[in-house]
Order: structure tokens, then C-alpha cells, then sequence
């Protein structure tokens, strides 16, 4: 069984300020498969507080997009070295066939980072469009805290589509997926 007993709050693993936690058991043989806290409304609160002061207090949405893209290396690398407990995880948790977790939920998450990792490189945060008369500047910018819900099909892949563009936009985000 694996048992996460805090939360990820502003960087760090704090505990939940309440007790409850949620309990995931696998469908085909309804043994535990892990635990984790069930956040309270307080967690919630801290977490959009640490996003928005990341985002109002840090360099993090001024920085290049090329820096912002090798944050999403950094995490690609560091989600490589867990994919085998990834695959087995959500085996466990769906009760499905590892031949079937691995590829589809634990690497398919992997050419999502590695295309927007990529798109820094090409993708024009600002351009100049042409108009009536005047040309008009169209310029992407962070736009503050993103709040991510991860429905429970795929978490890991859909929580990866919504966390990828989010950082590589310059934006903070707090994840909250299904439990």
C-alpha cells in the first residue's frame, strides 16, 4: 500500500489541516491500493494563497519561456525515473493489465511535456497582425493561478495536459484530482 500522508502545498509536502483522508482500492481485487489526505477547505485556501504569491511575488511569470520550458524538462526527467511505479499505480487503482497502464497512463504523459517543452522554442508569445488602417499587437501573458480539476479517466495524463501549458504560459497552478 502506498500512503501519501501530506499534501503539496508552495513547493513542499505539509500535512492536511484535517484528519479525514481518502482511501483508493483496486476495482478487481478491492485490496488497498493507497491513501491520501482529503483536503480541507483551509488546505484549498493555502494552496490558491502560495499559487498567487508565487505568481505576485516571484520572478516566475517574467521569466523567458525558454527558461519556463526547462522547468518542464526538469519535471519530464524527474517523472522519468517514476514511471514504473506510475504504471503501477494506476494497474492497481483501475485494475487494469500493466501492459495497459504503462504505455497509456504512465508514458503517454511524457510526449505532452516533451511537446510543450518544445513549443517555447516556436510558439509567438507576441505577434503583430495586420489591420484596418493600424497593425495590432496580440500578446500572450501569464494571466495568474490556474485552478486544474482532473476528472478520475486518465489523471495523470489529463492533469500533465492542463499542468504543461499552464507553466510553459508563466502561470501558478493548484491541482485538485478526483479522489
Amino acid at each position: 500500500m502506498y500512503e501519501y500522508p501530506n499534501l503539496f502545498i508552495g513547493g513542499q509536502w505539509v500535512p492536511s489541516t484535517g484528519t479525514a483522508k481518502i482511501t483508493v482500492r483496486s476495482p478487481h481485487s478491492l485490496d488497498l491500493v493507497g491513501s491520501v489526505p482529503d483536503a480541507t477547505g483551509d488546505d484549498v485556501d493555502k494552496a490558491v494563497t502560495a499559487a498567487r504569491t508565487a505568481f505576485d511575488q516571484t520572478d516566475w511569470p517574467a521569466l523567458p519561456a525558454a527558461e519556463r520550458a526547462a522547468a518542464l524538462g526538469r519535471l519530464k526527467k524527474a517523472y522519468l525515473k517514476r514511471i514504473p511505479l506510475i504504471a503501477e499505480l494506476h494497474a492497481r487503482q483501475m485494475g487494469c493489465p500493466i501492459a495497459f497502464a504503462e504505455p497509456l497512463h504512465a508514458q503517454l504523459p511524457l510526449t505532452v511535456l516533451d511537446y510543450y517543452e518544445k513549443l517555447a522554442d516556436t510558439f509567438e508569445f507576441e505577434e503583430t497582425r495586420p489591420g484596418m488602417g493600424h497593425d495590432s499587437l496580440v500578446s500572450r501573458r501569464p494571466i495568474g493561478v490556474v485552478g486544474a480539476i482532473i476528472p478520475w479517466n486518465g489523471p495523470t495524463f489529463l492533469a500533465i495536459c492542463k499542468l504543461a501549458p499552464a507553466i510553459l504560459a508563466g502561470c501558478t497552478v493548484v491541482l485538485k484530482p478526483s479522489p
